[in-house]
């Protein structure tokens, strides 16, 4: 399988579209700031992926957050996918996110918000994702983003995969301190929340600064 680095990828040959993420991890940001990409809108639901999953490191190592969802989801529009509220998921986010980060530099600075954002009681995934994206492209001070209106099936568009056995971007992050980093060695490609707790304004720099490659 060929690699392209993100050095020499040839923005003119393809377009980038993205799917709207749930605290996406840091290849999925450094490619948005990268490049000029597209937020699917109108894609068909796929399960397993940063639609509804985010890593971050724990005191026992990384574990994924998921984000229920009500039966029925496959193959239905990502704009009509709800979210289910059968148990009480949203405080156990929230309580997970507190454990792994609550001594991170840049805490206190942003975890009121993530905690509102995680807690806003949204009927669509789509709702809820978008409401986390457009709070961290703020913070990040990246430029508003496009958004598809319709699903284009051309072969010139490039749909990376960030998650999972069939993951098609590799990040190679310039090493930051993180949290329980005196217990584990270095986690490439974590969810943003670990890039922006551990080290907050220097994030979009770090992303800047981050190696791509899309196989």
């Amino acid at each position: 399988m060929s690699v392209i680095q993100s050095s020499i990828l040839d923005k003119s040959s393809k377009s980038i579209y993205l799917p709207i993420s749930f605290f996406g991890p840091i290849s999925y940001y450094a490619t948005l700031i990268k490049y000029d990409c597209h937020i699917e809108h109108h894609e068909n639901y796929q399960k397993r992926s940063i639609r509804n999953r985010a890593l971050i490191l724990s005191a026992n190592g990384p574990i994924s957050l998921s984000v229920p969802l009500k039966k029925g989801k496959t193959k239905s529009l990502i704009s009509e996918v709800e979210i289910a509220y059968n148990d009480n998921w949203a405080n156990n986010h929230t309580r997970s996110i507190i454990s792994a980060y609550g001594t991170a530099p840049y805490f206190d600075f942003y975890i009121d918000k993530v905690t509102s954002l995680i807690n806003s009681n949204s009927k669509t995934l789509m709702e809820f994702n978008s409401s986390i994206h457009n709070y961290i492209i703020k913070l990040l001070d990246v430029d508003s983003t496009m958004v598809t209106d319709h699903y284009d099936s051309s072969e010139e568009i490039m749909r990376p995969i960030f998650l999972g056995n069939k993951k098609t971007v590799a990040a190679y992050t310039p090493t930051y301190l993180q949290v329980f980093s005196d217990r584990y060695d270095f986690v490439q490609d974590l969810s943003i929340l670990d890039l922006i707790f551990n080290v907050g304004p220097e994030s979009k720099d770090i992303l800047k600064s981050t190696q791509l490659s899309f196989s």
